[in-house]
């Protein structure tokens, strides 16, 4: 069952191990997502709580969805999880815009993907790009076509704080706008892919750390990198 809430609804739970919410749901067309076990509407906030889908029918599986338009939404100290067997499986779906504070977000189970952090806008008319600002956190991926966030519009963007991002195969992989700062990217494949050949300047990493054997795709900009021993002032270790 899909818990909604409607505007000015502020849902506050217990703690993560105390209010759970469960969910068994996907989505068969997937195009729009518009199914979630917690769906967030504007100007609501989802706080110390936790959430899981286990749907393993249809296409797409998604733990907290941010549909499209939807702004000033906040989700605090909440853990978020999506795994059993489905083809796309997401634990956050943003296509409006949030705050994200302190999440723990964890997917699996997917069979043509797995992404812990999605923000992809599904509204083009008029243009309303999904946004997200990170602060803590950790955003785990597993399984196939892994990513730890994974931002798919060109106008879209993330903002990440203190946050870690880690993943079977990706940390990150962005079409849009990305700042990094004081963060840990961690991944066999890619750290951090930018899908804009020839764009530095979308994607800023700073004062962070990359962590495992994950490469670069495509220029990016990098400022006090460093990956083990190796720093790098101004390039990307």
């Amino acid at each position: 069952e899909t818990v909604t809430l409607k505007p000015y609804v502020h849902l506050q739970g217990a703690g993560r191990d105390v209010t759970v919410l469960q969910g068994n749901i996907t989505d068969d067309n997937g195009s729009p997502t518009d199914k979630a076990t917690l769906i967030l509407d504007s100007n609501t906030s989802a706080r110390d709580l936790t959430v899981t889908n286990s749907g393993s029918e249809g296409q797409t599986r998604v733990g907290i969805l941010v549909p499209a338009a939807k702004s000033n939404v906040l989700v605090a100290d909440v853990t978020v999880t999506t795994s059993g067997t489905a083809r796309s499986s997401f634990a956050l779906w943003v296509a409006g815009r949030a705050t994200l504070e302190n999440v723990s977000a964890t997917v699996s189970g997917g069979s043509v993907i797995n992404v812990a952090l999605m923000l992809k806008a599904q509204m083009t008319s008029p243009p309303f790009p999904a946004e997200a600002t990170l602060y803590g956190g950790t955003y785990t991926a597993s399984g196939t076509n892994a990513m730890g966030v994974k931002v798919e519009d060109l106008n879209s963007r993330l903002t990440a704080n203190a946050a870690r991002l880690s993943s079977s195969g990706d940390a990150l992989n962005s079409d849009g706008w990305i700042e990094i700062y004081h963060s840990i990217l961690e991944a066999p494949t890619y750290v951090v892919v930018n899908t804009q050949a020839g764009q530095p300047g979308r994607v800023l990493v700073k004062h962070s750390d990359f962590v495992g054997t994950g490469g670069i795709f495509n220029a990016i900009t990098c400022v006090a990198v460093s990956r083990g021993a190796a720093f790098g002032a101004t390039t990307c270790p």
